[in-house]
């Protein structure tokens, strides 16, 4: 188990960092021939040579000034993304019918008597495609309750702003219900009074 995090951890790190030392590059074409096609036959020749050759030139720094911050985003962002994805199997354990799931399948595989005849592996992924069934119809209910909040608002184009954080905690704030919903009707009443003691 902690094998497989450190390696899934150990190609989340090769990949970013693959990333960044991967020179920009284009085809052959200079900037000037772009705006100009080729006029003689010769000159569109070793165009095509130079394509099918792989011989490639560097972007112009001018044309790598207009790309969008969202092409190539920072390292805070990448950052965020990389904590929200650590952290949403742990989302998912807590927030759905997972945990029930895998500890049912677990007490019938314990109840046939055998030892390990469906793996773990297997348990878990049959727990994780019943709770996708499971909550796929809250999951419908958000979407509808969060639509009217979508459609209020404009998609923002920056992605770390006020003006984002404002509109996911909209949506948020719209799709919270439904989902509420789901966590009280199915859990009990004693646990909850566990829960609130402990706290």
């Amino acid at each position: 188990m902690m094998n497989t995090k450190l390696l899934s951890l150990l190609l989340i790190l090769f990949y970013f960092s693959s990333l960044s030392s991967i020179p920009l590059t284009a085809a052959p074409v200079s900037v000037s021939s772009q705006a100009n096609p080729p006029a003689t036959m010769s000159q569109a020749q070793g165009a095509q040579k130079g394509k099918e050759t792989g011989n490639l030139t560097p972007i112009p720094p001018s044309q790598i000034a207009n790309f969008s911050a969202l092409d190539r985003p920072s390292l805070i962002t990448q950052g965020a993304a990389i904590v929200l994805m650590s952290l949403m199997p742990f989302l998912i354990m807590i927030l759905t019918s997972f945990v029930k799931i895998v500890v049912v399948l677990s007490l019938l595989r314990s109840a046939l008597g055998v030892q390990q005849a469906p793996p773990n592996q297997v348990i878990n992924g049959v727990a994780f495609l019943l709770s996708i069934y499971v909550m796929f119809p809250t999951g419908v209910k958000m979407y509808e309750a969060a639509l009217p909040a979508m459609a209020k608002q404009n998609i923002p184009q920056e992605l770390l702003s006020g003006t984002s954080a404002e509109y996911v905690i909209n949506v948020a704030a719209a799709a919270r219900e439904p989902f509420r919903d789901f966590l009280k009707n199915n859990s009990l009443v004693k646990h909850q009074r566990i829960f609130f003691r402990t706290v």
